[in-house]
């Protein structure tokens, strides 16, 4: 099955930071890459686009492509949508909290909105000399979206040959034995596939996820409803995608783990 990862950003440190980011990802599924702009207006053309793809790996077939639209989340959802790609890598906003607020946020938008996993590069990614990656954390918390996220993690790691480290993280203080049993038995579970590590933590969660040491990656699932529902009462990953050192994929509510596992 031929399979698209879509990158895209508005300026071009964070075009290059997703880029790079994209291609570490397409690469153990075989994917193609699609470079995409979107313009609110007529469409221009895209030096910088065609500058990154010259750029490409030769095993990495990559396209380039300016589309219009009313807003860039619904130009980026059209680019998806007409490829069936299975993965959007953004990159970084170069904006401030305040300013995101008042013209939108795209990387937010668009796990509202986007039918498939949604990938964010931290500014200067593309300088970090970054691979394909082996550390790989998933957020885990047992809910539906933790379960698509974990299933997407573990075949990444299955085809990386990376390690994978389960997070759990407790509002509060606790040394259960129960919590660790339970986390444990997943583990093992994981552990018949690839590698897995469990690491517990204790506090508020979108702090103690961004915290995390020595990741290449962290996948978290999303439960982002309205606009005025995370405005109210936050969102933990819309707040790891913003402070993480390290590239944050989220799956939004819905969206399953599009991967097989190698034979």
């Amino acid at each position: 099955m031929h399979r698209t990862v879509v990158v895209a950003a508005s300026h071009w440190q964070p075009l290059r930071d997703a880029f790079a980011l994209g291609v570490n990802l397409a690469r153990p599924r075989g994917a193609g890459v699609v470079l995409a702009r979107v313009d609110l207006g007529p469409p221009h053309a895209a030096p910088e686009l065609e500058a990154l793809r010259v750029t490409a790996p030769p095993d990495i077939p990559v396209e380039t492509l300016v589309v219009t639209g009313p807003s860039i989340a619904t130009g980026l959802r059209d680019v998806i949508a007409a490829h069936d790609a299975e993965l959007l890598v953004l990159g970084s906003s170069h904006l401030g909290p305040t300013t995101r607020a008042l013209r939108g946020d795209v990387a937010l938008e668009a796990v509202r909105d986007a039918p498939c996993a949604v990938a964010v590069a931290p500014l200067g990614y593309a300088a970090t000399e970054p691979h394909a990656p082996h550390a790989i954390g998933v957020a885990w918390d047992a809910g539906d979206e933790a379960a698509e996220a974990l299933e997407w993690a573990v075949q990444l790691a299955e085809r990386t040959g990376g390690e994978l480290r389960i997070v759990n993280v407790s509002p509060r203080f606790q040394a259960d034995f129960e919590r660790g049993e339970r986390l444990e038995e997943l583990r093992r579970e994981v552990a018949e596939r690839v590698d897995a590590v469990l690491e517990l933590r204790n506090g508020e969660p979108a702090h103690e996820l961004a915290a995390v040491k020595g990741l290449d990656l962290m996948v978290v699932g999303s439960r982002a409803g309205s606009p005025l529902k995370r405005v109210m009462l936050g969102s933990v990953s819309a707040d790891v995608l913003h402070h993480a050192p390290f590239p944050v994929l989220v799956i939004p509510r819905g969206v399953r783990a599009p991967l097989e596992s190698p034979a």
